[in-house]
């Protein structure tokens, strides 16, 4: 264009700040003009269309209110004539029913009374009295709510006594009025309710003890013969009426059958005359009234729906509703409203409609003049960014900032192309010198939104069987959302299912009126990435990640947000520039998985072992995972002193993996301890508990006895002289086997004259009549037959020690004493020795020497398993770490009677572990779980005998890891207060 077109162009242009303008105050201006006269016109009409539509709902909101204020008055009393008050014989049965009556009196507050009438002339009345006239009228005291009357005729005449009670119900005081002429079955509503078989409603009449003028429900209860009756005031059904008027100038009116007045709104007194015999109320004829007079005359006829008619120059609406109390009592209720006072909110919505229209066109002028301002600006500021973009300048950045959504894409996009070269190297750099798998996958994630300005991103990694997609990092601008999406089946997502199949990038539609699928199903990872966001729709950018063979690991989603980031999505530069990201990520997460993937190989076959051991006893229970749990605790407590014998304790990651291996591993040589023997909790117990088979010799002894004494019997002896030394010789018996039985049970000391005694038992007979080398095993029949076989019947004593009891040690490498792994041990003569006398003669516990050697042989074998495994380098103090919980400082320990200095810190370490949770451990069926205060006195004691490390112990007290530990995994009776300075310093 040459400069003289430029000149001329610019005699016709102005800037968009004006055009807007313009176009903005014009559009308003045509509007206003145009809605205000519709307005003004159809608002017009509509007031008298909508009139007599209004007036109905209004009036069907009256006579609901007045249902609802009454209606329930007759259920309740319907409800109480099942009651037990209609049976109560007395007043002290009947006042039981105090509770039950003043809840019906709170609910309903339109009732006064309450009245029960029986056949026997007796009556009970309750009394609201809310007020001080009331109290007055009874002669209650000041804070009376309810008087009750009771009429009780036992003298055959109807005595009156008074009662008065407080809001809490409490007595408040009692008045006995003698002689009373009330007769309930006289009353009207008792008659009535006599000879209906439902509800009833009396025509209004004077209550006979208060004089006001009111209307009665009342059941008859055929069961019970008594009359349940509730009175409403017509002061009550005024007040109802009062309170249901539609408008200030409402008139409410209710009539019954006979054109009578019983209330109104206004609360005028219809009542001509009144007396206990008599009630004359006002018709409506007789009412000066000219509305009413209007409608009596048939000038206005009224009806179910609202008619219009006028009276004394103003419009009125009119309309009558049935509001039958119950088939006895027919009511009407009147509705006039006055038409102005009903439609005067639809008057005022049309003068404030041509208002507004008016206030609206002067204020768009500024408004339009701001609004076109607001979206010049942001232009102006990007036409500098795309000068610098031509020049090549991509230092200092302005952030384009505008609420249309063209605008602010478009400096998004300005902005993103100077950051692009930078961020790419940055991200190529980050990505692999990463090695923590999830920072990993959080870095990619967050560059990668970064560089393409999406709403967010998701990280999905394939699952081994490629069928389940694992949502592995979910990020927004925000940060990182954790735990907001579920694994996803591949084959139940229509979306990531063509994504997993394709090779290529892809671009869908998402959105809650987008239809993925066949089925819901298809829509539910969907709908789960929507939810998350709280949005209604996105754009979702997806790249396959694949390995170096090509095959699918995962892929990366990019969530574009329509409304703000449609020019974000349509860049191909970006969506190229992210895709050689993926690229190079994809083969970095594959590297990370795989050494994350033997990594967590190795912690599940350790926990397996682990678990194996715990549940292979439940005397262990779950000590191989509590100790791992408290060696760490006392490590970290180590690594955190600033006490000079730790200073130089500390510990790497690599050393951190050694102490958790190495602790989860400490016991994996139970592995090979036979469960009969970890779990043998009496001293007769292998397979089985042998007590039983020396309670059935003890049976057979007691009947040998039983049967001598009726031989002699039987051969001419006496009776009376056999009888005691039976008795005494079956006593004897019985002793001698519960001492058995206390002696199997094991316990802390065997005193000498306890083994005297069993050998003094053990040396009693019985007579054994069957072979006893029918029916057993192989091995135990070779084991047998190192001894001559006795010819039948035999006596044999009630406890032996017998050769077969006996079952030899084979020979083993590690019980040589120059064994490779340096054990050093003390290995008993034989395998196992069952001997009964031999097992009950135990000193401590329920184990012999024997038993309690392949115990601990566990440590042996812990080792022996540990050292053959190929450990890295960094890990190869394994073995010696998970070997050592059982040595002491002394050098008396166990398997290789190591000293402290002989042994590693973290061995020390676990020692304690091994032993406080042996202590306080409360899943061991055969002891009593130690509280913390026991626990660390026999610690205490160890301490003493250098047994376990002194610094150690001291450092487990003083750093609170006995009471952190006992807090998260004790039970509560078991933590108390332990007084730490009587172990510290000593």
């Amino acid at each position: 264009m040459s400069k003289k077109d430029e000149s001329a162009a610019g005699l016709y242009s102005y800037p968009i700040r004006i055009h807007l303008f313009v176009a903005i105050v014009s559009f308003v201006l045509l509007l206003g003009i145009s809605l205000g006269f519709f307005h003004y016109q159809k608002i017009t009409k509509l007031i008298v269309d909508d009139a007599q539509t209004m007036f109905d709902r209004a009036a069907q909101d009256v006579i609901l209110k007045f249902e609802m204020a009454y209606h329930p008055v007759t259920t309740t009393v319907d409800l109480l004539s099942f009651s037990g008050l209609l049976s109560a014989s007395n007043f002290e049965e009947r006042i039981v029913y105090l509770e039950q009556l003043d809840s019906v009196l709170k609910t309903k507050p339109e009732l006064i009374n309450m009245l029960v009438g029986y056949a026997n002339s007796e009556a009970l009345i309750l009394r609201r009295t809310d007020n001080d006239n009331a109290r007055k009228q009874y002669d209650a005291p000041a804070n009376t709510a309810y008087v009750i009357d009771s009429i009780e005729t036992d003298t055959g005449v109807g005595i009156l006594e008074r009662y008065f009670y407080d809001a809490s119900l409490t007595r408040l005081d009692v008045k006995f009025l003698e002689q009373t002429t009330y007769d309930p079955l006289k009353r009207e509503w008792y008659e009535a309710a006599l000879a209906s078989d439902s509800l009833i409603t009396t025509n209004p009449y004077m209550f006979y003890f208060s004089g006001l003028i009111g209307i009665t429900v009342a059941k008859y209860s055929a069961k019970d013969d008594a009359v349940i009756a509730a009175d409403i005031s017509l002061d009550s059904l005024s007040n109802t009426l009062e309170q249901s008027e539609v408008t200030p100038g409402t008139q409410l009116y209710l009539v019954d059958s006979e054109n009578r007045l019983l209330a109104s709104s206004e609360h005028e007194d219809f009542v001509l005359s009144s007396s206990l015999d008599v009630t004359k109320i006002k018709s409506i004829k007789e009412l000066d009234n000219p509305i009413l007079n209007r409608i009596i005359k048939g000038e206005a006829e009224y009806s179910e729906a609202g008619n219009f008619f006028q009276v004394t120059g103003n419009d009125w609406l009119a309309a009558a509703r049935n509001a039958d109390l119950s088939d006895s009592l027919r009511l009407r209720l009147l509705i006039l409203v006055p038409t102005k006072e009903l439609l005067f909110e639809a008057l005022v919505v049309r003068d404030q409609s041509i208002f507004i229209t008016i206030l609206i066109i002067i204020l768009s002028i500024p408004a339009a003049l701001f609004i076109a301002t607001k979206i010049s600006n942001p232009l102006k500021v990007l036409a500098a960014q795309t000068s610098r973009v031509r020049r090549f300048d991509f230092s200092k950045p302005v952030p384009v900032k505008s609420f249309i959504l063209e605008i602010s894409d478009l400096g998004h996009s300005i902005q993103l192309m100077q950051d692009t070269i930078h961020n790419f190297i940055e991200m190529i750099n980050a990505v692999a010198g990463e090695k923590d798998f999830e920072r990993l996958l959080e870095k990619i994630t967050s560059d990668t939104i970064q560089v393409s300005s999406a709403s967010g991103a998701i990280v999905y990694l394939l699952s081994e069987d490629e069928k389940i997609l694992k949502p592995s990092c979910f990020m927004t601008h925000d940060g990182v959302r954790p735990n907001q999406l579920n694994d996803v089946e591949v084959e139940s997502d229509a979306l990531l299912r063509e994504s997993v199949q394709s090779h290529q990038t892809k671009t869908f539609n998402i959105g809650r009126d987008i239809k993925l699928g066949n089925n819901d199903a298809d829509q539910k990872g969907a709908l789960e990435v929507l939810d998350a966001l709280g949005v209604d729709e996105l754009k979702v950018v997806i790249f396959p990640l694949k390995n170096r063979q090509f095959e699918h690991i995962g892929m990366l989603c990019l969530l574009f947000d329509p409304l703000t980031d449609s020019d974000a999505v349509a860049s191909a530069e970006k969506l190229d520039f992210v895709q050689a990201v993926t690229g190079f990520s994809a083969l970095t997460i594959e590297s990370t998985q795989m050494v994350e993937a033997q990594k967590e190989l190795l912690e599940a076959f350790i926990k397996l072992i682990a678990g194996a051991i715990d549940e292979k006893s439940p005397y262990t229970g779950g000590h191989c995972q509590r100790v791992p749990v408290l060696t760490n605790m006392l490590a970290q407590a180590a690594c955190k002193s600033d006490d000079d014998r730790f200073a130089s304790f500390d510990l790497k990651k690599e050393q951190w993996e050694e102490l958790h291996i190495a602790s989860w591993l400490h016991d994996c040589g139970k592995v090979t301890t036979p469960e009969y023997v970890i779990d043998k909790s009496t001293k007769l117990e292998t397979i089985y508990d042998r007590i039983h088979e020396i309670r059935m010799r003890f049976e057979v002894v007691k009947r040998e006895a039983e049967l001598t004494y009726w031989k002699a019997i039987a051969g001419g002896a006496s009776e009376e002289a056999l009888k005691p030394a039976l008795d005494q010789e079956l006593a004897a018996l019985d002793d001698d086997f519960a001492f058995i039985a206390e002696c199997n049970l094991g316990g802390e000391f065997m005193a000498p004259d306890k083994l005297e005694r069993l050998e003094q038992i053990a040396k009693r007979t019985w007579l054994r009549t069957l072979d006893d080398r029918l029916g057993v095993s192989w091995e135990e029949l070779q084991r047998k037959a190192s001894t001559p076989s006795s010819s039948l019947p035999v006596k044999e004593p009630l406890l032996s020690d017998r050769r077969d009891h006996i079952i030899e040690r084979e020979p083993s490498e590690y019980e040589d004493p120059d064994n490779p792994w340096g054990f050093k041990l003390d290995v008993p003569e034989h395998k196992f020795n069952r001997g009964e006398v031999y097992n009950l003669s135990i000193g401590r516990g329920t184990l012999t020497d024997e038993e309690r050697f392949i115990i601990n042989n566990h440590m042996t074998q812990t080792i022996i398993m540990l050292s053959k495994l190929p450990f890295p380098k960094q890990m190869k103090a394994i073995p010696e770490i998970a070997g050592g919980h059982h040595e002491k400082m002394d050098g008396t320990g166990y398997p290789k009677r190591l000293h402290r200095d002989d042994m590693p810190v973290s061995a020390r370490m676990m020692a304690i572990a091994d032993i406080f949770e042996a202590l306080t451990a409360s899943d061991r069926p055969y002891k009593k779980a130690k509280t913390l205060s026991e626990a660390i006195k026999i610690m205490g004691f160890m301490k003493q005998d250098n047994h376990i490390d002194p610094d150690l112990f001291e450092l487990f007290l003083t750093s609170g890891v006995y009471r952190q530990y006992g807090d998260q995994y004790l039970k509560p009776e078991q933590v108390d207060e332990v007084d730490i300075s009587l172990y510290v310093g000593k």
